[in-house]
């Protein structure tokens, strides 16, 4: 950041903390990217009744605060600019007052996107395969990112900051980075989201306009700590998992949890002072009988509500594998139906593109390929809601894939088509929904909403399974014939189902079919219909 950016920035900082007449939350700060294109809400605080002025970009409007102190101004949809420009905030006119005249330096106008999800959305960039031809090339000063982090019990109108460091760089030692707003530069971006960073870079070659990302990302997420509290009935699982909640909150004792640690962990030293390989003790929290990951509502509070209203482009969520089990898994798609239209409301923006990466490969007990499809329901079922398809780039014991490059780029391109509207870029779902069964051969392909979808084979046909004698078994025979993929028993059984890449593990030369943009062909099956 630029020395003049940084003092304005420190002294707009204290004089909110100290009791300023004008406060807005942190994350109307320096180096911030505003949406183009769309209406974007500024807000905060002053004396009662005042009147506040805002001027940006040619723009100078104002509005009165009501007899609470709260005020809303609303600047008019702005053209993309890289140049950075000066925000200032006025109050009854008092120019000069450190507290009731406030600049926000380099400010830009551009595309806005929101992360979350758990930690492969979290993912830091220097983790990833491209990292170092990322660090190269990143001289972006035009490209912002900003971390929100903290949970809460209720909503929050501010954000705890942890600018470019994720959970595990915390754990590991990193102080909280208070400044929310940072360029992208080689020695910034280390921390970044790895799928953020990519798909912002390309998102800015190609529109060349500025880009912001928001960072609001935590490894081992469930939906359910990120769905308001008041949206909780709709769905049976979270209703019962949140009055599960306060009756173990009711019966909760923070210091009686804290005495039991500090004896295990006086216990931990021991152990580990006498050689043996044990794990130490989790801390308690005050506010909460569960961990961030678990609470009902608590990432939302702490990150979701306080930025709702700040005008974005989209949503990209990658999460899934802390419901892929159990209840959870049970209502995956009913929790997506509350979760998406939840946050367009906050925003009161129906527009939102949402975007869903989908579960890769990994070797775990849990229901993966029941989930993936879980994803793809709910994308196909939400208005304005996308999911892409990595099943190529897993890792058979790793659950962070490490190539986060053609995650990005997949994410871009579906919003380049969806949200961006390029029609010359094809859809890129498409999945087997048609099958013929005769004795034992079965003809696999597209119908429905997919008829007429062209797919490529690179080599021959291979990830299907048939249904034969009630079991699933890897086909034994599989050719290609036209638009058609064409399987056998060996046997001569009679084959009952069909299905393509639907295992927890998925080894990547089985992903054979590829729509155009080497998209590949999503995960499917088929079981026969008894007559």
């Amino acid at each position: 950041m630029r020395l003049k950016h940084l003092l304005a920035t420190v002294a707009a900082l204290a004089a909110y903390s100290a009791g300023a007449d004008i406060w807005m939350p942190s994350f109307f700060n320096a180096n911030m990217v505003l949406q183009r294109e769309k209406p974007v809400k500024i807000w905060g605080t002053s004396d009662a009744n005042a009147k506040i002025e805002i001027s940006f970009a040619g723009q100078k409007k104002s509005a009165k605060a009501d007899a609470d102190g709260n005020w809303v101004v609303t600047l008019d949809p702005m053209k993309a600019s890289d140049k950075g420009a000066d925000l200032r905030v006025l109050e009854n006119g008092k120019a000069g007052n450190p507290k009731s005249d406030i600049t926000l330096p380099n400010v830009l106008v551009g595309e806005v996107w929101l992360l979350s999800g758990q930690s492969n959305m979290e993912w830091p960039l220097r983790l990833t395969t491209d990292y170092e031809k990322a660090k190269s090339r990143a001289n972006y000063p035009a490209m912002r990112e900003m971390k929100i982090i903290g949970f809460t019990a209720e909503p929050q109108k501010n954000i705890e900051s942890g600018s470019h460091l994720t959970n595990i760089d915390i754990a590991s030692g990193g102080a909280k980075d208070k400044t929310p707003w940072r360029e992208t530069t080689p020695e910034s971006i280390a921390g970044y989201s790895g799928v953020g960073f990519y798909f912002a870079e390309f998102l800015q070659k190609n529109l060349g306009v500025p880009v912001g990302i928001i960072n609001t990302s935590l490894g081992g997420s469930a939906m359910r700590a990120w769905i308001p509290e008041g949206e909780m009935e709709k769905v049976p699982y979270l209703k019962r998992d949140l009055e599960k909640y306060k009756i173990a909150m009711a019966e909760y004792d923070y210091d009686a949890a804290m005495k039991k640690y500090e004896a295990n962990m006086e216990k931990f030293k021991a152990d580990k002072a006498a050689g043996k390989k044990v794990w130490p003790p989790k801390k308690p929290n005050p506010i909460s009988c569960r961990n961030a990951q678990g609470m009902p509502s608590g990432l939302y509070n702490a990150r979701i509500a306080p930025i709702a209203g700040f005008a974005i482009r989209g949503i990209l969520w990658y999460q899934g594998e802390s419901d892929s089990f159990g209840d959870s898994l049970a209502e995956f798609e009913e929790q997506m139906k509350t979760l998406v239209p939840a946050w367009r409301k906050a925003w009161n923006d129906q527009s939102l593109g949402f975007y869903q990466v989908m579960l890769t490969s990994f070797q775990t007990g849990w229901k993966w390929p029941e989930t993936r499809l879980a994803q793809c329901r709910s994308a196909q079922s939400i208005p304005g809601c996308y999911i892409v398809n990595i099943m190529d780039i897993g890792a058979k014991k790793d659950i962070h894939p490490r190539n986060k490059t053609d995650v990005g780029k997949r994410l871009w391109l579906c919003a380049w088509r969806n949200t961006y509207g390029n029609d010359k870029i094809p859809d890129n779902f498409a999945a087997f929904d048609t099958a013929e069964f005769k004795g034992d051969c079965a003809k696999v392909g597209f119908g429905g909403a997919n008829a007429g979808r062209k797919f490529t084979c690179k080599g021959t046909p291979r990830g299907f399974e048939v249904k034969s004698k009630g079991k699933w078994i890897k086909a034994p025979f599989a050719e290609l014939e036209g638009d058609k993929i064409v399987l056998h028993t060996n046997d001569n059984s009679e084959i009952e189902g069909v299905r393509y890449l639907w295992n927890n593990v998925v080894e990547s030369d089985d992903v054979c079919l590829w729509l155009a943009d080497d998209m590949p062909v999503f995960p499917s099956m088929i079981e026969k219909q008894s007559d």
